[in-house]
């Protein structure tokens, strides 16, 4: 995306302008940006998606009528939540994946010309190919490392943290990863604080000049080497308990914020609140371990006791493990400290869940009235782009009925809820809308689910 920005720029008389990390009223800056170019220019956004709903109601309400707007987001979220906003005002979509063979002979001519050559000028055309395109699976950064130092990539990594220093640039490295490991940047008085709760007195700006070079100072914020590098070292050479160490440490210098947390701190630090609370990201690196993901967030139920968000990832977290019950507690707590869309739909999903593991119908069905209730006063359409209450509501309410009334009934009610369904569809669609109607309509014909689409409702004996 840089590259790209830097390249039109040279080649163009018209302004370019390249936003690096989120801000906090993208509107604003467009429509600022639109008054002083009285004709075309280019904004170039990295990570579009902290920033794509607000976006898509600027497009849609104002006239911008000179901005060219160019963004990048990972794959996955583009599909499941930004495409439904903003996929209608979008001309062109670039996928950009894994190298192909082809680009070999490009990146090699820029090694030669340009990096080290030393180790590749050995070898023959096809092997060096073999070096960039093959061994390193195809990811370019990877690629790139091992071909011209010889060394794994693992190895690289393990060799740069164990030369790192002491036990206090180790952690230093780990607080900033946990930022950089999800592409954004982190402020030196948050990650201060952190160093402070691990009782390391170091100067943050000290740490951050002896381990230049894997940590990086731009524009006042600090990130690692790269997102690519620092999963690899989570996941492959850190241990559980020292990310764990300093996660709790990291969240506790949020805790200084008021509640909620990510509406009173600047939008990258926001970004970075939200990402390492969450529930599958904690799973992740505690190595799916319930006694660490536990730890993290129970050092938090009098911290952040007002935080809705906290309550939700927590009770997640504890539905992933099976703990239906204590989910639900959570999740009550949640919409008591601070009710959302999201919140809302955890909650009656979990009822859901509960409902169809009851032991009995007079257990199940208040639950069950309750989820209804629930869901219906969501949009049924949607929210945040890959979540819709409907879809939720249809396959919840046909599992319940299902295990304590027959088959009959559930395809009588699968046929009202694929008309809902179709309903739905029609205002906007995406991957998930389109198998809950396809695997309800079949349902409501034949009374089977699709292999290995079966919502886990109906995973009950």
């Amino acid at each position: 995306m840089m590259k790209a920005a830097l390249q039109l720029s040279r080649e163009s008389n018209t302004p370019v302008y390249f936003l690096r990390e989120p801000v906090s009223d993208i509107k604003n800056v467009i429509l600022s940006l639109e008054e002083i170019n009285t004709d075309k220019f280019y904004i170039f956004i990295d990570k579009i998606e902290s920033m794509h709903k607000e976006l898509g109601e600027l497009l849609e309400c104002s006239n911008v009528s000179n901005a060219c707007l160019i963004f990048s987001e990972r794959i996955n979220i583009w599909t499941r939540r930004v495409r439904d906003i903003l996929g209608q005002h979008t001309s062109k979509v670039f996928d950009v994946k894994r190298i192909v063979k082809d680009d070999a002979s490009e990146i090699l001519e820029k090694i030669e010309k340009f990096g080290p050559w030393t180790r590749l000028q050995r070898m023959n055309e096809s092997e060096r190919t073999n070096e960039i395109f093959h061994k390193a699976d195809r990811q370019l950064l990877i690629g790139l490392m091992e071909a011209t130092t010889g060394v794994g990539f693992i190895q690289i990594i393990r060799n740069d943290f164990a030369k790192i220093g002491d036990d206090s640039h180790a952690k230093f490295l780990v607080l900033v990863g946990l930022a950089s490991i999800h592409r954004s940047t982190i402020s030196p008085s948050i990650v201060g604080r952190a160093l402070v709760n691990l009782a390391i007195a170091e100067d943050v700006n000290i740490l951050a000049s002896e381990v230049e070079g894997i940590v990086l100072s731009n524009g006042g914020k600090f990130s690692a080497r790269h997102p690519v590098y620092v999963r690899e070292l989570f996941e492959k050479i850190v241990g559980a308990d020292i990310i764990r160490d300093c996660l709790i440490s990291l969240l506790t210098a949020y805790a200084d914020y008021e509640a909620p947390v990510i509406r009173h701190v600047g939008k990258s630090d926001g970004v970075v609140f939200k990402s390492i609370i969450n529930n599958r990201f904690v799973k992740q690196m505690m190595r799916n371990d319930e006694s660490r993901v536990r730890a993290v967030y129970g050092a938090f139920e009098t911290t952040f006791h007002v935080d809705g968000l906290y309550w939700l990832q927590y009770g997640l977290a504890l539905r992933s493990f099976g703990h239906q019950s204590e989910a639900l507690e959570k999740f009550i707590t949640a919409k008591q400290a601070f009710s959302s869309p999201q919140i809302e739909h955890a909650y009656a999903q979990q009822l859901l869940i509960i409902a169809a593991n009851a032991s009995n119908w007079d257990d199940a069905e208040p639950l069950l009235a309750e989820a209804i209730k629930s869901f219906r006063s969501l949009n049924t359409v949607g929210w945040e782009g890959d979540s819709y209450p409907i879809v939720s509501l249809a396959e919840g309410h046909i599992s319940v009925v299902f295990r304590f009334q027959g088959l009959d009934e559930a395809q009588k009610l699968a046929r009202i809820y694929g008309n809902e369904l179709l309903a739905a569809r029609k205002k906007g669609s995406n991957e998930r809308l389109e198998e809950a109607v396809n695997n309800v309509m079949t349902f409501a014909t034949t009374g089977v689910w699709k292999e290995g689409a079966q919502p886990d409702y109906l995973d009950v004996d």
